[in-house]
């Protein structure tokens, strides 16, 4: 009974809603359509109102800003990345100085100030990072990566991290990689790093050579120590640039702190292997040394002593910035101060300078040592994010391959397309892109933010770049071919060198622990004696104060350190 109730009900209640759609209020005939399908016509009571738009996310990014980057707001990246994640981007501009910057954020935490959702590319420390993190300025990203607290079990919200790593580190580098992205204290993760491989950047020094004085002097190449002093005397002495005076030309330079400029390194592989990222030598009985600690590094510190007491080696290596690097290796006048200049072509010459053009890549002697690949902890997700989530899914965007690609060469397009087939980069290597603009990252641009971040950028020197010839002007035909000449030599000289050092030590939570203060103690002693000894504030001529050296650095628990690296060592050799 009650079954039939309810579909009586049911009838009822259709009739009646049949009759109040079909009713004379605000309706119209029904027409057929023309295809003969029938359609309802619009009418003047019937609601047109659209629908409501779907309200935009925003998120801010705090950016040291760069004077390069013309306008960030109407940048071609920035829109790329709005488009990508559908969030408007608001920038929170910094200084363009790192140090100037890292002030500017110590300043806004120490006075409560509500902090950006993202600090993008603040290289500020590893020591201050974790501060911050600790201190709970900066969120911790550990269940963002790993989905259990003994980090084994890889997150799927950090996919496209996890997949690219993979793909494209060994092991080793992947350890090295996770290793520094995490707090060793309590396993946090307050950073999102940016990592790169490249061929030419990890090459640790890069000499260019003046080809012009050489020509002028009638000098050969020099190809060992003595010759090299030589070369550099001569350049000092007889006035290569004619003008009469013999003082404003600089023999020798090099910028200590930039990528590809370790020019004490360079020197002092003339004379023995030595890396400093890895310090530990390896003798023929296994046996490991502090390559600072013996007596054929002293003798390279007295090479290099004699060359900064006869003005050979400019004083400014060690304190050089990389716009004022950029000023002596290609000045505006176009006329070349510089004789043997270490640094790198896209960071430490000017764009477009044609005194670049005096210069030649130089043969190497000694031994040709390469850094780490390139792992920068620089990015951070703020404890002022209100939506940590989202602001995760956004940064995770950047590991793609596809936005590495963008943020380094701009736009496609505009600034590259895809290579064309069969063809090579200038090492040699199969090309992928080819490169029409190369300016998108090192000159004035309105495509790129001119700096990558929060990304894993392979080959990041163009090493899978093809140039276009036709687009690109003669300088940067130039480069190019001066570039490739170096990263030739290098890798002669690579094949020839027999590496001795234990390579990255992995230390336990406990070897930290027990040594931390130990080996900062030692390694800013060693690098600050290093100077010392190149500038003459030390002398390292002399037997008393060489003696005096080693013994501080006992002082300071340097067997202490070598027990424990020898033992950790040979348990990584099993």
């Amino acid at each position: 009974m009650k079954k039939w109730l309810v579909m009586l009900l049911a009838a009822v209640l259709a009739a009646l809603l049949l009759a109040g759609c079909n009713g004379e209020q605000g309706t119209q005939p029904v027409e057929p359509g023309p295809s003969g399908n029938e359609s309802q016509a619009p009418t003047e009571t019937q609601d047109e109102t659209p629908d409501a738009p779907v309200e935009r996310k925003t998120i801010t990014i705090g950016i040291c800003q760069n004077t390069k980057v013309e306008d960030y707001d109407n940048n071609g990246f920035t829109k790329y990345l709005e488009e990508l994640t559908g969030y408007d981007i608001v920038f929170d501009y910094f200084a363009t100085r790192s140090d100037d910057a890292k002030t500017q954020l110590s300043t806004r935490i120490a006075g409560g100030e509500r902090l950006p959702d993202i600090l993008y590319r603040f290289n500020i420390g590893s020591n201050i990072y974790t501060e911050y993190g600790r201190e709970g300025y900066f969120e911790d990203l550990q269940e963002y990566f790993y989905d259990d607290e003994d980090h084994t079990i890889e997150s799927d919200k950090a996919e496209i991290f996890w997949t690219r790593l993979h793909e494209n580190f060994s092991e080793e580098d992947q350890a090295t990689a996770l290793r520094r992205m995490t707090d060793q204290e309590d396993g946090a993760m307050y950073v999102l790093p940016r990592l790169e491989t490249s061929p030419v950047d990890t090459m640790q020094f890069q000499p260019y050579i003046n080809q012009t004085w050489l020509d002028k002097l009638g000098l050969d190449m020099p190809h060992d120590v003595d010759s090299l002093y030589e070369v550099l005397k001569a350049f000092r002495e007889r006035d290569p640039n004619g003008n009469g005076d013999k003082t404003d030309e600089i023999p020798l330079i090099g910028i200590e702190g930039g990528l590809g400029g370790r020019v004490l390194e360079w020197l002092i592989n003339m004379f023995m292997y030595y890396d400093s990222n890895n310090g530990w030598n390896v003798g023929a009985d296994g046996q490991i040394v502090k390559a600072e600690t013996t007596d054929t590094y002293r003798k390279a510190l007295q090479f290099i002593n004699k060359l900064y007491k006869e003005d050979l080696l400019s004083s400014s290596t060690f304190n050089i910035g990389g716009a004022a690097m950029q000023g002596l290796t290609t000045p505006a006048s176009g006329i070349p101060v510089v004789g043997i200049f270490v640094g790198h072509l896209t960071l430490h010459v000017e764009i477009g300078n044609m005194t670049l053009k005096n210069y030649v890549a130089m043969p190497y002697w000694g031994n040709a040592i390469r850094t780490e690949n390139l792992y920068s902890m620089d990015s951070f997700i703020t404890s002022d994010c209100e939506d940590v989530d989202g602001a995760f899914e956004f940064m995770m965007k950047g590991y793609t391959k596809e936005v590495s690609i963008r943020s380094r060469y701009g736009e496609e397009g505009v600034d590259w397309v895809a290579a064309d087939p069969g063809t090579t980069s200038y090492v040699g290597t199969p090309a992928e892109i080819k490169v029409k603009n190369e300016g998108a990252f090192a000159g004035n641009t309105t495509t790129t933010w001119n700096t990558v971040a929060a990304t894993i950028l392979i080959d990041a020197e163009g090493e899978q770049v093809q140039f276009d010839e036709d687009a690109m002007d003669e300088w940067t035909l130039y480069k190019r071919d001066i570039f490739s000449q170096l990263v030739k030599n290098f890798k002669e000289q690579e094949a020839k060198t027999v590496k001795i050092s234990t390579g990255t030590l992995v230390y336990t939570e406990d070897e930290k622990t027990t040594t931390e203060q130990v080996r900062s103690n030692c390694s800013n002693y060693i690098s600050q004696h290093k100077t010392w000894f190149c500038n003459g504030t030390k002398d390292p001529y002399d037997d008393a104060t060489w003696a005096k050296y080693l013994a501080e650095l006992d002082g300071y628990g340097l067997q202490t350190w070598r027990t424990q690296a020898q033992l950790i060592y040979e348990r990584q050799q099993k």
